[in-house]
């Protein structure tokens, strides 16, 4: 058992073999921004995350007459609670200094005011007297206030049914739904205008309605990067403008563009695949996990066997590039005439296969533009009358889907072209158009769209220099938390390494054998201890910085104060591998225009900080860069030296084309440990099967299995490592209570409450009316903002809540209910208040309508690793 615990190892290596001195990277290129520090930079480009709808749009699913009504009633609702306080006190006092007849009466107004019945008059003159003629008054004031509430809602709670009706007859929203879910249109958006004209709602009918609000909320307030209601934007920092410089475009999208998922184009390959005459044009490839040295080989998990000299010539051959054909010619051309026939070579390549040597099928690596992929293969087959089917396969798809993008703008042609294109797929391939689902980001369907937002913003120096102080210290927190993260990683891989050399008696462990054993705590269940104590000793050091009391609303420093202590709790020479120097920062501006932030009333709000990544590196973002080749610059400016880049398995969650790094170079490695094919072009491959590791003077390395190339196991593992700690950034403990805190202009913490789950009796209202009132009472007792998201913990996303909505205080109770089935009474949930607040989006467009947006940075250090 391997303890991860310990700081000592036998074999442990000294830091300074395996980190050579720290020096900054030298960078004078226009595409980096430096900062007033030199080891830190920022990129010149910018990610603009922003809603598709306007954010005024989910304002109108909202009562505030209601909200206004019940909130008087709550505060004489607050207001008898407390006369009925006093009058106990001095009920209860005065009875013993009274007479016997008069103590009797204040008795019984004593217990009448503990069991919150209504006493009658007193009958004389006292302090008693005088509280509960004040206490009768202000009963008979609940209710009129309570009348009030019901009238007010019975007249007014039809406004908010309505406006979500008018909401559902919207064309764009209809197709931003359709593009998600075409049966919550047919079956539930599109039924809300005819429910409403048969009268009041009924329950059926508020189920549609909350399903549309809670599309809605992540079309209004969510900056989610997908579709036309999620366009990707970007900015520019440039130090010679002073400010910000802002010009929307004439429409709200530049450019729109539909994508296969790679699935889909799979399952046609697979499709294809089926016809045996075909076969001579797969192109073979060696399982990565394999490696060949002669006549011996190399399966993995340290086991080797020999095969015969043919079979190993022909494995040689197989190097994913060429078809069964081209590698037929290749050795028949050979010198010692080793084989006769193409037909003997297919049988050995047809003997490899069955023995899970060799992947030879017509397959396609993970991509943006599959289809082309897959065009390739099939041009590799002169047979015309065998490729032409093929390729007109291939011309139905991509048909079918230039009529979806066709149908832009309009929701039922677009319905029409996705049920067009669902049962195309399905009668190539006799598979279902849809998969995995209830799953997010997980490509569910065969398209997608991304769409490039038309705008022009520069960032200009007043901004950077705001922004600067605050964020320095967060990323020197964020440096230490990567360096700690390599110093425990080395004492796991160490411990790793030494029970491998154990079990097999050899010094030299295959790469696959250490990968298998490294994946439970780089992905599996052990890696939660590990990130979890990391996050913790994170968080101890910033709270010993911060000491923040936890009963007030907002705390705020100035990065001067803080300046020395960060420097001191967060020591560390460099970054915890070279990856590690990139840090994806998302930061709002607050603020009512860009006219405001001209005038220097703002501020900035961090959303969160994706450690130890680039995150704009996929191609959800790349392919709606307007100038695509100066992020490839700005990340070789950047990072001069070749990265180990893992192919990332197909089936892993998550993975899909759009999140597909695409600022790899030449000189990167492509790191290879599964089945998958990939796109051999353009950089370099080491599948890990032809991969050791071994201990040395400079601690443990990787080398492939004939020596010509090393590296360090931390850059080997830099994107499982990056993956693990990139969502590990928080500042604070959770407590029942955070306060906002601020450094400079930055909100670092948003002010959160942690509620128990238990507490959350609203929820259980039938009654509408109630249940609204009840929520409200709820929200005030815990003096909760109106717009909050709320995090459940079986939920991979917050939501929003508006408590001035009489539909989104239901969607809030419904889920309520449904986690209270299943959960034990410790359960909490999280809240957070929506900063920047609606009246805070300056983002906006040539019509004046004003969207949520976000800023996703890359800051890079520049200190070597």
């Amino acid at each position: 058992m391997l303890d991860t615990q310990s700081n000592t190892l036998g074999t442990s290596v000294g830091l300074d073999a395996i980190t050579p001195p720290a020096a900054s990277l030298p960078s004078d290129s226009p595409l980096l921004i430096p900062f007033s520090q030199p080891s830190w930079s920022i990129w010149k480009w910018a990610a603009v995350r922003g809603a598709g709808f306007p954010a005024e749009l989910i304002l109108r699913v909202t009562s505030p007459a209601i909200a206004a009504s019940a909130d008087q009633l709550l505060t004489v609702e607050n207001r008898v609670d407390q006369l009925r306080r006093q009058a106990i006190e001095i009920v209860n006092t005065e009875q013993a200094q009274v007479e016997p007849e008069q103590r009797q009466v204040l008795q019984r107004t004593y217990w009448k005011l503990v069991k919150g019945k209504t006493p009658g008059p007193i009958g004389f003159q006292s302090a008693s007297q005088a509280i509960i003629e004040q206490y009768l008054t202000m009963l008979d004031q609940l209710k009129k206030a309570r009348d009030a509430f019901q009238s007010t809602y019975n007249a007014t709670h039809i406004l908010e049914h309505q406006a979500i009706g008018e909401i559902a007859g919207i064309e764009a929203v209809r197709e931003a739904i359709t593009w998600q879910n075409r049966d919550a249109v047919k079956k539930g958006i599109a039924q809300i205008t005819k429910e409403q004209l048969k009268g009041p709602p009924n329950a059926k009918q508020r189920q549609h309605e909350q399903l549309l609000a809670n599309y809605l909320q992540r079309y209004c307030v969510k900056n989610d990067s997908i579709g036309f209601f999620g366009p990707v934007g970007w900015s520019q920092m440039d130090p010679s403008t002073k400010s910000i410089a802002f010009k929307a475009g004439p429409a709200l999208l530049a450019r729109r563009q539909v994508y296969f998922e790679s699935w889909g184009i799979d399952s046609l390959a697979e499709a294809f695949a089926s016809n045996k005459e075909l076969k001579r044009w797969f192109i073979p490839r060696r399982i990565a996990t394999t490696d060949i040295e002669g006549t011996r080989l190399y399966q993995g998990y340290g086991r080797t066997t020999h095969i015969l000299p043919i079979q190993a010539l022909v494995l040689l051959a197989c190097d994913g590039v060429r078809t069964a054909q081209e590698i037929a010619t290749f050795l028949l051309t050979q010198p010692g005439k080793r084989f006769r026939t193409e037909k003997e070579i297919y049988s050995v390549l047809e003997y490899l296969r069955n023995k899970g040597f060799i992947a030879w099928t017509f397959e396609v690596p993970n991509s943006t533009h599959p289809e082309q992929l897959l065009k390739q293969r099939i041009a590799h087959i002169p047979d015309k009358q065998l490729r032409q089917p093929l390729e007109d396969a291939i011309e139905e798809l991509e048909q079918a889907r230039q009529q979806i993008a066709t149908a832009a703008g309009n929701a039922t042609q677009l319905d029409q072209a996705l049920a067009h294109l669902d049962e195309t797929f399905t009668r190539l391939t006799d598979k279902a158009p849809t998969r995995l689902a209830g799953q997010t980001y997980a490509g569910r369907t065969l398209v997608y769209e991304d769409c490039q937002r038309d705008i022009n913003i520069t960032l200009g120096r007043d901004i950077l220099k705001e922004l600067e102080p605050g964020l320095l210290l967060l990323l020197k927190s964020a440096r230490w938390l990567t360096y700690e993260t390599s110093l425990r990683y080395r004492l796991i891989f160490q411990q790793i390494y030494n029970s491998l050399v154990t079990n097999t008696g050899s010094p030299v462990v295959e790469a696959y054998q250490f990968w298998v054993s490294a994946s439970q705590f780089l992905f599996e269940d052990r890696k939660q201890n590990t990130l979890e104590e990391l996050k913790q000793l994170l968080r101890k050091r910033w709270q010993s910085i911060l000491k923040i009391d936890p009963d007030v609303h907002q705390v705020s420093y100035s990065s001067t104060e803080l300046s020395a202590p960060v420097q001191e709790q967060f020591q560390a020479p460099h970054a915890g591998w070279k990856s590690a120097r990139f840090h994806s920062p998302d930061i709002m501006i607050a603020a009512r225009s860009v006219e405001d932030i001209q005038r220097g009333n703002y501020q900035f709000v961090l959303g969160e900080m994706h450690v130890a990544r680039n995150t704009i590196d996929c191609t959800l973002f790349l392919n709606q860069h307007p100038a695509l080749d100066e992020l490839k610059q700005a990340r070789h400016e950047s990072e001069r030296d070749a990265r180990i880049i893992p192919v990332i398995p197909k089936h892993w969650q998550g993975l899909t084309a759009r999140t597909i790094p695409g600022l790899s170079s030449p000189q990167d490695w492509r790191l290879v440990f599964s089945n998958d094919p990939i796109d051999t072009q353009g950089s370099r491959t080491l599948p890990i099967g032809t991969l050791v590791i071994e201990d040395t003077d400079k601690g443990l390395v990787v080398r492939t299995r004939d020596g010509q190339h090393q590296f360090d196991i931390m850059e080997v593992f830099a994107d499982a490592l990056s993956l693990l700690i990139i969502n590990g950034f928080s500042l604070l403990h959770p407590t029942t209570h955070t306060p906002r805190v601020s450094i400079d202009r930055i909100v670092v913490c948003r002010e959160t409450w942690r509620l128990p789950l238990s507490g959350m009796t609203f929820a259980q209202e039938n009654d509408e009316q109630a249940r609204f009132l009840a929520a409200r009472r709820w929200a005030r007792q815990h003096q909760l903002p109106r717009w909050v998201f709320v995090k459940f913990p079986n939920e991979t996303k917050p939501f929003y809540i508006d408590f001035d909505s009489c539909t989104f205080i239901d969607i809030f109770s419904k889920a309520i209910r449904r986690l209270q089935q299943h959960s034990q009474d410790n359960v909490t949930i999280t809240l957070s208040e929506m900063l920047p607040r609606h009246e805070e989006t300056w983002l906006c467009d040539q019509t004046g309508q004003h969207f949520t947006s976000e800023l996703r940075i890359v800051a890079v250090d520049m200190t070597r690793v």
